[in-house]
């Protein structure tokens, strides 16, 4: 089951990802308002979803670490 985000207007998006390129390494994550082809179906455990005060779309963040 893909992974899903409802926002605060009630519309639900599907988080996405694709291969960052030949100058990063890993992923980008995204919402988008359909499920396509490269739906992800678990959030990764060091991102989190905030929403956009704005516009109410969804965006995929990396938490914060703690500093020692």
């Amino acid at each position: 089951m893909p992974f899903t985000f409802r926002n605060s207007k009630g519309e639900t998006y599907y988080l996405h990802s694709t291969d960052a390129g030949k100058h990063s390494e890993g992923e980008l994550y995204y919402f988008a308002k359909r499920a396509g082809e490269n739906v992800v179906d678990d959030l990764p455990s060091d991102f989190k979803v905030i929403e956009s005060d704005r516009t109410g779309l969804p965006v995929v963040k990396r938490k914060q670490r703690d500093i020692q």
